[in-house]
């Protein structure tokens, strides 16, 4: 299979960062879930409890989704990023604190991280994005590496993975977009 097309290298590419997703996403949810935890040890009287299902719902949504989603962006901003391993991760852990983490931070979802909690919640949490961002990046290039080792059945994974978890990625992009212009933005003009 030839993918030296400038179209079969970027379905390759995206394909090999939404599989990278799935284990960073599985990771960085269950981050956001230990994240919580410590805010609920340090500030027990905002805790709500644990409940296995909230865990399940962390880990697949804000977890798997945003990641996905930000595997779609990463696929588009690969060739664009440092070719070092390190540096890569680094630049992506940056952009994605920026891109994801400052918006997420400023709007303040149900009023969660300021109060108390802010001085451990929003470091916490901008870590969280930054570590995700530098994940999904080495888990990618990972990938390549084996992918490139193999090209026959292994770029056909690419392709596979490309085709299968893209769906869910667009939708998952299309909502976050939309939330961003219809929550966040107003939420951050409320407060600020």
């Amino acid at each position: 299979m030839n993918t030296d097309s400038g179209y079969g290298r970027f379905f390759e590419n995206a394909g090999i960062a939404l599989a990278a997703a799935v284990p960073a996403g599985l990771l960085m949810g269950v981050i956001l879930r230990v994240n919580m935890s410590i805010i609920a040890v340090a500030y027990p009287h905002l805790a709500t409890g644990f409940h296995w299902i909230s865990t399940l719902m962390i880990i697949l949504g804000p977890g798997l989704g945003v990641t996905l989603t930000n595997a779609v962006i990463f696929s588009l901003l690969h060739n664009r990023l440092p070719r070092e391993r390190r540096a890569k991760a680094i630049a992506y852990a940056l952009f994605t604190l920026i891109v994801y983490g400052t918006p997420f931070l400023l709007s303040n979802p149900g009023g969660e991280l300021f109060g108390p909690q802010a001085v451990l919640g929003v470091p916490l949490f901008a870590l969280a994005y930054a570590f995700n961002g530098a994940s999904l990046s080495w888990f990618a290039d990972g990938l390549k590496d084996w992918v490139r080792a193999n090209p026959m059945k292994r770029t056909r994974f690419a392709y596979t993975s490309c085709i299968l978890l893209s769906v869910p990625a667009l939708a998952m992009l299309g909502g976050i977009v939309f939330e961003i212009f219809t929550e966040m933005i107003p939420e951050i003009r409320n407060n600020w």
